[in-house]
């Protein structure tokens, strides 16, 4: 019995003598004399490899590496210091998540030293854009600078560092590397962070994942959101955008007419709904009668005009409803060409046939369908005459404002070379109408066809 009391004291010197011993590690380091502090620290580790992983002799080994490098005397002679520190401080955050040792000696500078050297990292990775390894020490500072903050070691009253997480979303966004960019954003997103033009990128990019992940909820919070802040900006278009990916063809009719009924859609957001309403995909079409295809072909054209009113400048509005009617009259045409082959092709039985009273009886057959064709034609040419006119007021009213343009973007340039063009045919159709009936008309259309014919660029 007394043998096993007397191990027991003696296990108690031994534990004693260790305690002294970080004793003495602390006043040495604290006393600046890092070399041996960082000497007795080894000596100590060496005679206990257990207490290695210790939150004592991890915070000791983290302050000591850390005011090594911090010494302009010693940091040439130790290279490696930051890397221990910075080690030594991963594991020591781990063992000891309350920081009691470190708060206890004053350690809070090791935190800034990191934060600093992941901040200087990650800006030279951003600057030779290498977005993912930017991100990796963008995020390691955002991690250092929470703990900063949370723990009270800045006066600094500062709920985050808002552009440490927005460089860390942003670079995790060009790096594709979409959830991590999303969590870093979202923490703006949720304080509303504004002041700084840059962070319309942040709602931007939370719409269009919202979008994509049919959250209809985070979409309209984030709308809202960025709304309130860059109230200038076109947000409806992230909107019209959410209804053409994720709502039926009708559920985007009906949001249509509910926004056009409270007069919150911009020109733009007009001009989409125009768009949506004419170029309907095949497996939507696909379900609908003839009847159902042209009302939305008139919702089309009506949102257009709605467009136009607006924004008279907006010239893809008036643009697109000169196609629309330029294509209603192409497909005119088409159909009296096949009408004209028709009467051929019915009068060339006739023209074949070499006796008379055989060639009477076809053409007396035939002739009621040549009525027919004659009568179609005639109705289909006022309707095609009607779509000639609108289709040259549109393009007219396009051509208005392109032509005063000089520095035209490419698709400035494209519109208006189609404008012309479609200019000078619709004139062209309209010069031959008159052709031998009507020679002041004619001339007049013919001067038309030769403006816009010569404007190609």
């Amino acid at each position: 019995m007394k043998r096993l009391l007397l191990l027991a004291v003696i296990s108690s010197i031994v534990l004693v003598s260790n305690a002294q011993d970080f004793k003495k590690v602390q006043t040495l380091a604290v006393l600046k004399k890092l070399e041996d502090a960082k000497t007795e620290l080894d000596k100590q580790l060496a005679s206990n490899p257990a207490g290695a992983t210790k939150p004592e002799a991890l915070f000791w080994k983290s302050y000591i590496n850390n005011s090594i490098y911090k010494d302009d005397k010693l940091k040439a002679k130790y290279p490696n210091a930051l890397a221990d520190a910075e080690d030594a401080f991963t594991k020591y955050l781990q063992a000891e998540p309350s920081l009691k040792t470190l708060k206890d000696n004053s350690g809070s500078d090791i935190f800034f030293t990191l934060y600093n050297k992941e901040r200087t990292v990650g800006n030279e990775a951003f600057t030779a854009k290498k977005y993912e390894e930017a991100a990796t020490s963008f995020s390691k500072a955002v991690d250092y600078i929470d703990l900063i903050i949370a723990n009270k070691f800045t006066t600094s009253n500062l709920a985050f560092d808002t552009s440490m997480i927005f460089f860390t979303g942003y670079c995790y966004q060009q790096a594709k590397k979409d959830e991590l960019a999303y969590k870093n954003y979202k923490r703006l997103a949720d304080k509303k962070v504004s002041g700084n033009d840059d962070y319309k990128i942040v709602y931007s990019f939370l719409l269009l994942n919202a979008i994509k992940t049919k959250n209809k909820a985070e979409f309209d919070d984030f709308l809202k959101t960025a709304k309130s802040i860059f109230p200038k900006e076109n947000w409806d278009q992230y909107e019209a955008e959410y209804v053409d990916k994720n709502f039926s063809f009708q559920d985007k009719a009906d949001v249509y007419d509910k926004q056009d009924a409270a007069g919150t859609l911009s020109a733009e957001d007009y001009v989409n709904y125009g768009s949506t309403f004419y170029n309907i995909p095949k497996e939507e079409k696909d379900k609908m009668d003839s009847t159902k295809i042209a009302g939305y072909k008139k919702k089309a054209a009506e949102a257009f005009k709605k467009a136009y009113a607006k924004d008279n400048a907006m010239f893809i509005a008036s643009f697109n409803l000169g196609l629309i009617n330029y294509l209603e009259y192409d497909a005119i045409d088409e159909m009296q060409r096949e009408n004209l082959k028709k009467m051929r092709d019915l009068n060339a039985q006739k023209e074949a046939e070499k006796d008379l009273k055989k060639k009477a009886a076809i053409d007396a057959k035939n002739k009621p369908a040549i009525e027919a064709i004659k009568a179609e034609n005639n109705t289909l040419d006022k309707k095609a005459s009607d779509y000639v006119d609108t289709a040259i007021e549109w393009y007219e009213k396009t051509y208005e404002v392109l032509k005063t343009k000089t520095a035209k973007t490419s698709q400035e340039k494209n519109s208006f070379n189609k404008t012309v063009d479609y200019l000078a045919n619709l004139y062209a159709y309209k010069r031959d109408k008159v052709k031998g009936k009507d020679l002041k008309a004619y001339d007049t259309f013919d001067a038309k066809f030769k403006l816009y014919d010569g404007l190609h660029q």
